[in-house]
C-alpha cells in the first residue's frame, strides 16, 4: 500500500466526515465475525503481491495455509484482464488452492470475479 491505510482512511474520514474503511480491514473485520482464523488466499496477483498481502494478514493474527495467484497485476493487460477471468476459472482457481485446516477461502481482489462463485464454493 503506497499510504498506510490508518493514515489514508484517517484522511478520508477528516475531509469528508463520514466513516470509511479500505479493504484490507474489510477483510480482517469479515473474518473476525466469521470467527476465522485460518485461510487460504486465491488471487488474480504475482507471487510478490501475495506474500505482501499473507504478511498483512498474519501480523493480524490470520494463518495463510496456501496462497496461490495468476500473476495478472504484472503490466495494464494483465491488470484489465482480472475483471474479464470467467467465474469458472475463479472457481477452479479457489478450489485447486483450498487446504483441509482452511476455515475459509478468502478470494482476494475487488475486480476479480468472485461474487458468482460464492454459493458454488460453499457447497462444495
Amino acid at each position: 500500500m503506497a499510504c498506510p491505510a490508518d493514515r489514508l482512511i484517517g484522511k478520508l474520514r477528516a475531509v469528508t466526515g463520514v466513516g470509511a474503511i479500505s479493504t484490507a480491514g474489510a477483510i480482517l473485520e469479515a473474518l473476525s465475525a466469521l470467527g476465522v482464523s485460518k485461510i487460504v488466499m486465491a488471487t488474480p496477483y504475482t507471487q510478490a503481491t501475495n506474500d505482501h498481502e499473507k504478511r498483512y494478514l498474519e501480523d493480524h493474527g490470520i494463518e495463510v495455509l496456501a496462497n496461490g495467484g495468476l500473476g495478472l497485476n504484472t503490466d495494464l493487460t494483465g491488470i484489465q484482464r482480472i475483471s474479464r477471468v470467467p467465474p469458472v476459472e475463479v472457481y477452479a482457481h479457489a478450489i485447486a488452492i483450498d487446504h483441509a485446516e482452511a476455515e475459509a477461502v478468502q478470494i482476494c481482489c475487488t475486480e476479480y470475479n468472485a461474487v458468482a462463485v460464492i454459493e458454488p464454493l460453499e457447497a462444495a
